[in-house]
Parts: structure tokens; C-alpha cells; sequence
């Protein structure tokens, strides 16, 4: 969007009854004569299935992200060329601001869909569980560093992702609250929680517990689960959680 809007485009976002019907989307795509268009690639292939591959094309681009693209795609490659349309992989995780490595696809691609090479100000290297590099070739993890890393980290909480940020800002916002905390920690392996910690405006909470607890549901939605009562503590010990390394919920402190 952003990219697409400080360069002088039109941003269009499809309506959700025009987004699942494969003929809408192609006379709209004619319609206003869109250049470029990036879907998840299942999407856009259950769009082409109906109205045809050449029929759902923007004119300039089409970039695939959002999900692995089968190598499939590369047999639908040539009707994309003709077209005039190049078809790009976009791959990267929510942790670095969506996609940090891309490529344009060709037909000749080997049987296999590559996700490409960094974009600018990115690094990529392949590690092992040691951090070091692999030997070409060998499936181990994929580390990303650059200005496009997100600060803290996305967790996923009872199936939905959580920004622990987000979670102290609602915290912090009370009125009852000077400072806030948000640790993801994980007491029992595959059961992670987010335990908040707070320093008190003033020596006690009062009312402001069920407060607090109702705000935090209102920000996680389904994945809250506010469990105890919100325990109370001094700035020294907002500082020491702050500092430790998020692995127990046991700790004494401020804690929502």
C-alpha cells in the first residue's frame, strides 16, 4: 500500500462479495484497468479456475505472498508473458514487515518455485542450531536482519497472533498504571501466555483491576484469558522483569 500510494498509484481494495467471484474480479480488473494485483497464490488460482488464467491478469504485475506457490505456477507462466504481465514471489514473515526477499518467476524454473534474493537494506542467511552458516543445498533455518525487522516480536496466543506491545500500550493507557510490561512466557511447553506487569500510579489499583482486565479482553479478543487478580509491585521490580528473559510466570511483581 505504501509503496503503491508515495509513487502516485490508486489503491484498490476489492468489496468481500467481489473478492470470491471470479467474473466480478475480471470485469472489474477491465473495468478500471488495474496494473497490479498481489494475492495469496490458492486465491488466485481458484479465480483463474473459473474465469480463466488471462481473465484475472493485471496489466503490468501479479505478485504471489501470503503462502507457498506450488510449482504448478510455472506451467501458467507462459500465458502471463504473453500477456505482458510478469509474475513476481514474495516471501517474508510478519517479523520483518511482510516481504523481505522476491523474485520475478520464469518458466524455466527447474521444477521448483524459488522465493528469491533480499531487497534492499536486507540480509538472509541459512543457519543451523548453532547459528552458523550451512553448506548450499542443506534445509535449515532462514535468519533475516535489516531495517524492515519489526522492534519486540509477534507471538501466537490459543491460535491468534498477539503484539505484546500493542498489549502495554493498552495497559499503560490506564490511568491507574505508570508503567507497563507484556512477557510471552510458556510454564508448560505448547501453552504460552502473556503474563503483564505494571507499576502503579499510586500505591493501590482499586477499581481499576476488572478495568484493566476488561481492556485487555477488548484488545485480544478471543485470545484473552485473564486469569488472577492484578498483583501490584514497585518500579524496581517493573525494571527486574523487564530485564529477564521471558521463560516463568513465576516471578513476584506486578502482574496482570
Amino acid at each position: 500500500m505504501f509503496s503503491n500510494l508515495v509513487s502516485g498509484g490508486e489503491l484498490h481494495v476489492l468489496p468481500a462479495d467481489v473478492v470470491t467471484d471470479a467474473g466480478a474480479v475480471a470485469d472489474y480488473l477491465n473495468r478500471f484497468e488495474v496494473d497490479f494485483i498481489k494475492a495469496v497464490p490458492s486465491h488466485f488460482s481458484a479465480l483463474s479456475a473459473s474465469a480463466g488464467f488471462a481473465g484475472v491478469l493485471p496489466a503490468r504485475s501479479l505478485i504471489l505472498g501470503g503462502e507457498a506457490a506450488s510449482a504448478d505456477w510455472l506451467e501458467l507462466l507462459g500465458a502471463a508473458e504473453d500477456a505482458g504481465c510478469g509474475v513476481f514471489n514474495h516471501y517474508g514473515p510478519t517479523e520483518t514487515t511482510i516481504g523481505v526477499v522476491t523474485t520475478r518467476l520464469s518458466r524455466d524454473g527447474a521444477g521448483m518455485v524459488p522465493i528469491g534474493r533480499p531487497v534492499a537494506n536486507t540480509h538472509t542467511h541459512v543457519l543451523d542450531e548453532a547459528l552458523e552458516l550451512v553448506p548450499p543445498g542443506v534445509a535449515s533455518e532462514l535468519y533475516v536482519s535489516g531495517v524492515q525487522l519489526a522492534r519486540g516480536h509477534q507471538v501466537k496466543i490459543r491460535g491468534y497472533r498477539i503484539e505484546p506491545g500493542e498489549v502495554e500500550s493498552v495497559l499503560a493507557a490506564h490511568p491507574s498504571v505508570a508503567r507497563a510490561t507484556v512477557l510471552a512466557c510458556e510454564d508448560t511447553p505448547g501453552d504460552p501466555r502473556l503474563i503483564g506487569y505494571i507499576v502503579p500510579a499510586d500505591t493501590t489499583l482499586g477499581q481499576g483491576r476488572e478495568d484493566l482486565a476488561h481492556r485487555v479482553k477488548r484488545s485480544c479478543g478471543q485470545a484473552a484469558g485473564v486469569r488472577g487478580p492484578v498483583g501490584c509491585g514497585g518500579a524496581g521490580g517493573f525494571a527486574a522483569h523487564r530485564q529477564r528473559e521471558a521463560g516463568s510466570s513465576r516471578a513476584s511483581g506486578s502482574r496482570v
